[in-house]
């Protein structure tokens, strides 16, 4: 479990999947598919920030 995981693919992903299940009136799991979009967009920026640190880091 070393490999990264694009969390802001992810949450594109999850974003589009949201606007699937509307089209078919599924809104139960669009909500979920757009949490599970915003968890990625945070983790995508923590993993931003975590390379942001090592950049500064001597």
């Amino acid at each position: 479990m070393n490999e990264r995981i694009d969390h802001a693919a992810k949450a594109l992903e999850e974003i589009d999947n949201a606007d699937t299940q509307l089209g078919i009136d599924e809104f139960g799991y669009a909500d979920l598919s757009i949490m599970r979009a915003q968890v990625h967009a945070t983790l995508a920026l923590v993993e931003q920030q975590r390379i942001a640190n090592q950049r500064r880091r001597p």
